[in-house]
């Protein structure tokens, strides 16, 4: 037959085993709300890209039209080199610019979607760090 001192100790571990389940529990839907968060802000900012990308190949393709039409009505071969060295020229300058902003926003892109676990991460330890018994 329990004792009213074991079923005191049985009481007390079923509750802190059940503060441990409920604690472990918010835990995982904090990570989860994260990780859905960083998700959402991931997928509008591929998005994002992919429109910028078609912008630019939209520009590319239009310029190549020109340059196209261009050389067609050139008189002389001359004139033909120097559409076409305008044009790589100009085909360079514009690649180099959406490099670098096609770069620029992927780490933009890379921050921001990483920032709700990141966010989380630090929560956590900080959590963590204050239910550390203290030595």
């Amino acid at each position: 037959m329990m004792t009213m001192n074991s079923t005191q100790q049985a009481t007390v571990a079923m509750d802190k085993l059940s503060r441990a389940a409920a604690g472990g529990a918010a835990f995982n839907r904090a990570y989860l709300d994260a990780a859905t968060r960083s998700g959402q802000l991931w997928t509008a900012g591929l998005q994002d890209l992919g429109k910028r990308y078609i912008g630019a190949a939209q520009s590319m393709t239009e310029q190549f039209q020109a340059t196209a039409k261009a050389l067609s009505s050139a008189r002389t071969m001359k004139e033909a080199a120097e559409i076409q060295a305008a044009h790589v020229r100009s085909v360079m300058e514009q690649a180099m610019s959406q490099a670098t902003s096609f770069r620029e926003a992927t780490l933009q892109l890379v921050q921001q979607a990483s920032a709700p676990m990141a966010e989380q991460a630090a929560a956590t330890s900080a959590t963590m760090m204050a239910r550390a018994p203290q030595a």
